[in-house]
């Protein structure tokens, strides 16, 4: 943050890289989403553990983050990654809390939740959201037992149309047709 102005002299916009699930577990590490019957040392320690979006805190730490932090930068992009957040074996869980589960959503509304009130506090330092395809990829259906709809490709037409994604795969057919082509959302390929 502190080289904005200078690169901002060049034509050059840093991107804040605020990561949702890491920036909100480093300060709490409880807030990890989990059913309440799962005790967090039984959740693998890995960097795919997702934040409790139905949680109060979680938005407290997350977004006080972003007041401190987006006012450093001068661009119009917010990257808040949310890469492989569907590996659960990695200790990815989604939609289990008890507090999840008292917003009484399926997987893909409670996905689309996230994002957009992600999305709502960016719009406020006049950002747009960036990140990860990889919820979209393919059909995850991460949530709990029973969802009777819990395809997270359902977050897709709910997502405001300005998020821009990081394409990781190069699938015409699971990621560019889907998110470019039929919901016009902005794609950026990394080489």
């Amino acid at each position: 943050a502190k080289h904005d102005a200078f690169a901002e002299r060049y034509f050059v916009s840093f991107i804040p890289f605020l990561d949702f699930n890491a920036t909100v577990l480093r300060q709490a590490a409880t807030l990890t989403e989990r059913p309440a019957t799962e005790l967090l040392e039984d959740v693998p320690e890995d960097s795919r553990r997702n934040a409790n979006p139905g949680h109060p805190r979680t938005w407290e730490i997350y977004f006080k983050a972003l007041d401190r932090w987006l006012p450093e930068f001068h661009g119009d992009i917010l990257y808040i990654g949310m890469d492989e957040t569907y590996q659960y074996g990695s200790g990815s869980r989604w939609n289990v809390s008890p507090e999840s589960r008292a917003l009484d959503m399926s997987a893909g509304e409670l996905l689309a939740y996230t994002i957009n009130r992600i999305d709502k506090k960016a719009k406020e330092y006049g950002k747009r959201l960036f990140m990860h395809d990889t919820a979209f990829f393919r059909d995850h259906r991460l949530s709990y037992p029973g969802d009777p709809d819990p395809s997270w490709l359902k977050a897709v037409p709910l997502l405001p149309k300005d998020v821009m994604f990081n394409v990781w795969h190069w699938s015409r057919e699971r990621v560019l047709e889907p998110l470019g082509r039929k919901h016009g959302f902005d794609l950026v390929y990394l080489c």
